[in-house]
């Protein structure tokens, strides 16, 4: 039987289908995400992240970040 005949015929899928994540569940992810990878330094008081990118390790420094929330690391600038 084809797709046409049955709904012609009115049948109905069986099959249960997942349904969509809610547009609004997927933004408050992106928090505590970066909760999770950002650090405050207790010295300077800035934002820092260790950003591994294809086998290189970079360090970002965000000022903007607030601190609240975050994990408290010294940052590598402040430990050396």
């Amino acid at each position: 039987m084809t797709i046409l005949q049955a709904v012609a015929a009115g049948l109905e899928n069986t099959e249960k289908r997942k349904e969509p994540k809610k547009k609004a569940d997927r933004y408050f992810l992106d928090g505590k995400v970066a909760d999770r990878e950002l650090k405050a330094c207790n010295l300077c008081k800035i934002v820092w992240q260790k950003h591994v990118f294809n086998g290189k390790t970079t360090i970002k420094y965000y000022d903007e970040v607030p601190r609240y929330g975050k994990s408290q690391h010294i940052c590598p600038s402040c430990s050396q």
